[in-house]
């Protein structure tokens, strides 16, 4: 028991009310009548963010592609907000803060080669699962923060108790972003010292900061609703120093990995001393069932392993045809127990048939999109996947276009252009000698990029609910 802790009555239905139906509504039946109430509701805030300078590359530095371009927007929509405070006297609760995000969005700004326009990206939002659609009305976010008075007077130091819950989570990350929102959040220099990067961590040669000591925040309870996290991620160089001295950061380097469900537990706590415990606490469990349960699925994540869990899940089901059913298909020889016995095979079959197609289709897009940007320098060209094989084979059209006109500037228009500037033959030559190897790599990164698109466009009309969850 605490110092000044008390314990109150609390409504039969704690933490988010309504399954997340929104923070402006009726009090608990605990509560006394409100004193003052504040609503904001339905508001909508469009937060960016963008480096303060431009970063310019130096003399022999290769500047890597940065996906989000140094942009990232944050979109809220139908954000909600309901302040009450209560009596100061003779009521054991202070105020209450109920806050609720109908839709969240984080964005990344892409920046596209070949004079395309940019676009932004999605980076996290609500996970789209086809089989269980959204409720409309279920907002993504709630919190509910209310402050009590230990003693029940308003003397002592208030008290605190918190509640959250949240929607499944989808979110697509790279190496670049990471690094971006470490640069973004770190904190300012105060003898305008610069910043070093090791190991993929962002360090300063200036003294660490000390924030000032103050009234110690209680946190009476604490209630975290389990909720779940899709994660793709995407590395974009690997430190091999970190990695050989056992950086296990630098691990999640070596491959990428996507479709990684982590299934976060039901937090609860009591008795927490200030913010900082609170967040070590609600790390410390979600890294511990993680860690002892959830480990296994970074490896699944990679994409072989994620093709031949898939494949093999699919044999699994074929070969698991009930014993009993066999049994009743020898001793019987009814016409019924043969048919569902063949009925049974089929489908199982096809399941196969059809894991084994969509896992090969992925496989041979995600090769030929390392293809791609192996032959384009470590520059691939992103695409949208396309809906259907019709689209994907008009991107692929477009893009086997584009680097055959690529091939004919380099090796014709070029040197055509050299002798009408009055360059001379041999110069012209020197000049598509030159470009040839460019020239030669176009037509095959764009064969490439082709082929992927054209996989990407079959299996998504083979499985349209993957493809409407990615898209989402």
């Amino acid at each position: 028991m605490e110092d000044d802790y008390i314990q109150l009555q609390l409504p039969a239905r704690q933490g988010v009310r309504g399954s997340g139906r929104g923070a402006i509504g009726p009090l608990p039946a605990s509560h006394p009548v409100p004193l003052s109430r504040l609503i904001f509701r339905d508001l909508k805030l469009l937060i960016t963010l963008s480096p303060e300078e431009e970063q310019t590359s130096q003399p022999g530095h290769v500047q890597q592609a940065q996906p989000n371009n140094g942009r990232m927007e944050v979109d809220l929509e139908g954000v909600s907000l309901q302040m009450d405070t209560f009596k100061p006297h003779g009521s054991p609760y202070a105020w209450r803060l109920a806050f609720s995000i109908h839709q969240l969005e984080v964005r990344d700004y892409v920046k596209k080669s070949g004079g395309k326009p940019a676009r932004w990206r999605r980076m996290l939002g609500h996970h789209f699962m086809a089989r269980t659609p959204r409720d409309p009305d279920a907002v993504m976010f709630q919190v509910e923060l209310e402050a009590v008075r230990p003693d029940g007077a308003g003397q002592a130091e208030e008290e605190y108790r918190l509640s959250a819950a949240l929607l499944p989570l989808r979110l697509r990350i790279d190496q670049n972003i990471v690094a971006f929102l470490q640069d973004f959040f770190s904190a300012p220099e105060a003898d305008g010292g610069t910043k070093e990067r090791l190991g993929g961590e962002l360090t300063t040669p200036t003294a660490s900061i000390h924030q000032p000591e103050g009234p110690g925040v209680f946190l009476q309870k604490v209630d975290i609703h389990s909720f779940s996290v899709v994660i793709d991620y995407q590395p974009r160089r690997l430190d091999a120093a970190a990695l050989t001295a056992g950086s296990f950061v630098e691990v999640l380097n070596l491959v990428p990995w996507g479709g990684v469900q982590l299934d976060l537990p039901h937090v609860k706590a009591t008795g927490l001393h200030g913010w900082p415990a609170l967040g070590s606490a609600v790390a410390n469990a979600y890294l511990q069932d993680i860690a002892s349960s959830q480990v296994h699925k970074f490896v699944v994540g990679v994409a072989p392993v994620r093709s031949l869990c898939r494949v093999g899940w699919a044999a699994k089901q074929l070969l698991s045809i009930p014993a009993d059913q066999l049994r009743n298909t020898t001793i019987s020889s009814g016409s019924n127990s043969d048919v569902a016995l063949t009925r049974q095979l089929r489908r199982g079959v096809t399941s196969l048939a059809r894991a084994v197609t969509l896992e090969a289709l992925g496989l041979g897009a995600s090769v030929a999109g390392g293809a791609d940007f192996v032959l384009r320098g470590g520059s691939g060209v992103g695409s949208e996947h396309p809906a259907g094989l019709k689209e994907g084979l008009k991107q692929a059209a477009q893009g086997l276009s584009s680097g055959l006109e690529t091939a004919a500037s380099a090796l014709v228009y070029s040197p055509v252009r050299s002798v009408q500037e009055g360059h001379g033959l041999g110069q012209a030559v020197a000049r598509a000698i030159r470009n040839a190897p460019g020239a030669i790599a176009a037509p095959a990164a764009a064969a490439a990029a082709a082929t992927r698109v054209t996989f990407l466009g079959m299996r998504n009309a083979l499985d349209p609910e993957r493809y409407e969850e990615r898209r989402r």
